[in-house]
């Protein structure tokens, strides 16, 4: 019916012939369905009329090809569906190993001890009667935070008769439970705690029970609780189904000074044309740091009682670390005073991770990597250059080697420092990892280089942290280097372990932390920190999704070349980014609604003033209309401050 070889709907025909296999066999199918739908069906819309007997003809042909396509990707995905299944079956084997090495040293792990409770509960009513009546009256706070697992076992004890076979059926004993809870501060849901789970238990409850609203806001002043209102009732609005009506909270407090919220607008000049991610995190955390830097010496703000604001008195929240680095600089360079609270920081500060490295070379002597890092650290300050001159002329990167080069201006250090490795590393054999730290810091300068840094004493604090440390995990089995330097690598993943306390809480120094470890606290002056760090920017993507509703397991594995994923991933992933997005808003007003007295909130820069403008003192602007750093919206409520 073609005229032409060189049409392309024709050329098309033809490529799928050759592509598609021709025998039964199971290994050519699977590397033919490998192939991503647009290698085999490139355009189904090609194809000239005039190179056809007939327009029909070409008709017939862009249909066969569309249809083929259409079958092709459902068996495409249908393969890839089965086999991250299979995957995902072959994985239960981890889990069976897993379970059996926990029960080899009879342990067990936070999520064992709630599944366990719960089906103890759940299965057992004699077991479940016994503990009702161990309990007259139970009251759960922050209900938001609460996971399905914890739910349930709440459930179970408030039971009136131990009768229900699930948790939703359960009828309370009228009087016995009082829960509280606000689900616009739910922002745990990376630990399974979300709305939804809130939302049924308000349910169950309304069915049986009372439930009441408090409005009534004893913490914030009037101008900040406006604009909190105003701000995020619109934001909430936007979250659909995903994100719970936002209640509006009524004020108590009714002082005002005018500048209750301050919109604090980075100047252009402190960033380049197109700046990055990182460019706006710093010229932001310089701005913030020159502005606390000024209000502290004008004394531009009041706290309650009509004080004059004090470094303490404020606290920078954090969506994650990744800025806080900038701001420790900007703050230092100010002449800030400040203290972090809490964070994983601890085994990342440059002390620790250059103590790490030297542990590591102790324990690995053929770990080169580890003992360039060790002979670059405080320890012995070996540079770039003399290293590459020591392998240069002949020398080893491997402390058991004995022979040095002697024509080295640093052939005597080296001889040290290489001694010194040796004579620890047969030492870590003998000791525990305290006494080994301890003998580093006598026999390297590292303390007192430390010491003489920016910030030396929580420097030396923190190292002096890594002994206490090492000592109350000798107590719990950790014996050896070996086991300590697994430990420590283990830190960067697992639970917050703060830096070593050296300002109490009653010393004047802005407070550093993440919006999450600030949930339940309050400050006088609140800054909200890293306007960048927007829920799009993170980075990462999800393995697997837990639709509760329909209690399935979506997966999606393998890099974007050749992705495994189940057939519902898309439409699971498409709701757990808008989950994500209302989240992100919840998270923004947690952080908001930690202050008291004054909310600041850095914007991004639409003017151009000179870069030491900066340095003049703050004065209240007009009104701007326009909208500032993520979905925070300007009110009259907040005043534009301009250097």
């Amino acid at each position: 019916a073609c005229n032409t070889p060189s049409d392309r709907a024709y050329k098309a025909i033809r490529r799928v012939e050759t592509l598609i296999p021709l025998e039964s066999d199971d290994k050519a199918w699977e590397r033919f369905l490998l192939r991503e739908s647009g290698e085999v069906f490139a355009n189904t819309t090609v194809g000239a009329k005039t190179n056809w007997r007939s327009a029909g003809a070409l008709h017939e042909v862009r249909t066969l090809l569309t249809q083929m396509n259409e079958v092709y990707s459902r068996a495409r995905a249908a393969r890839f569906h089965n086999v991250t299944v299979g995957l995902a079956h072959w994985l239960a084997g981890y889990l069976r190993a897993y379970r059996e090495k926990k029960q080899e040293r009879s342990q067990l792990d936070f999520t064992d001890l709630l599944m366990s409770t719960r089906d103890l509960l759940k299965t057992n009513l004699d077991v479940r009667r016994y503990f009702q009546r161990k309990f007259d009256v139970l009251c759960v706070d922050e209900l938001q935070d609460t996971d399905p697992l914890q739910a349930e076992i709440v459930f179970f004890l408030a039971e009136r008769d131990a009768r229900a076979k699930l948790w939703a059926e359960v009828e309370l004993q009228p009087g016995k439970l009082f829960l509280v809870g606000d689900p616009q501060q739910a922002i745990y849901r990376f630990r399974r705690a979300d709305v939804d789970v809130y939302a049924q238990v308000r349910t169950a409850i309304a069915r049986q029970g009372e439930v009441l609203t408090l409005s009534a806001n004893f913490r914030t002043r009037a101008p900040v609780l406006t604009w909190i209102n105003e701000t995020f009732t619109q934001a909430f609005a936007e979250g659909g189904s995903a994100q719970p009506p936002y209640r509006p909270l009524t004020a108590t407090r009714h002082e005002s000074t005018g500048r209750e919220v301050i919109l604090l607008p980075v100047p252009a000049a402190l960033l380049p044309t197109t700046a990055t991610r990182e460019e706006q995190r710093v010229a932001e955390a310089r701005t913030v740091a020159t502005f606390l830097k000024q209000t502290m010496t004008y004394h531009r703000l009041e706290v309650w009682g009509d004080k004059k604001v004090r470094y303490r008195d404020v606290a920078i929240l954090f969506r994650t670390y990744q800025a806080m680095d900038m701001y420790e600089d900007a703050l230092r360079t100010a002449g800030v005073p400040y203290r972090i609270l809490g964070g994983r920081r601890y085994s990342r500060r440059p002390e620790i991770e250059e103590c790490r490295a030297l542990l590591l070379a102790i324990e690995r002597p053929s770990e080169t990597v580890a003992l360039v890092a060790a002979l670059r650290s405080s320890a012995f300050g070996f540079s770039d250059e003399e290293l590459a001159l020591f392998v240069c002329t002949g020398g080893k990167l491997d402390y058991t080697h004995k022979e040095i080069p002697d024509a080295l201006p640093t052939t005597d250090r080296f001889r040290a420092a290489f001694a010194l490795l040796r004579d620890l590393h047969l030492h870590a054999a003998q000791e525990s990892p305290a006494t080994l730290l301890s003998a580093i810091y006598n026999r390297t300068p590292m303390i007192p280089v430390f010491a003489l840094q920016p910030h030396g004493t929580q420097r030396v604090a923190n190292l002096l942290k890594l002994v206490d440390l090492a000592r109350a995990w000798s107590v719990r089995g950790l014996l050896t280097l070996a086991a300590f330097n697994r430990f420590l690598t283990h830190q960067d993943f697992v639970e917050e372990e703060p830096e070593a306390v050296v300002t109490e809480d009653y010393e004047d120094a802005v407070r550093l932390l993440t919006i999450h470890k600030a949930k339940g606290l309050e400050f006088p002056v609140v800054v909200l920190a890293d306007m960048v760090s927007t829920q799009k920017g993170r980075s990462g993507r999800a393995v697997g999704i837990v639709e509760r509703g329909s209690e399935a397991l979506e997966l999606h594995i393998g890099p974007r070349s050749l992705t495994c994923e189940t057939q519902g991933w898309q439409q699971a992933e498409a709701r757990e980014q808008i989950r994500d997005a209302a989240e992100e808003q919840r998270l923004w007003y947690v952080a908001a609604a930690r202050v008291r007295d004054h909310l600041i909130v850095p914007q991004r820069p639409r003017a151009t003033p000179e870069l030491d403008e900066i340095q003049q003192p703050v004065t209240t602007a007009s009104k701007d209309k326009k909208p500032v750093a993520t979905f925070f919206s300007q009110t009259e409520y907040a005043p534009r401050y301009v250097y």
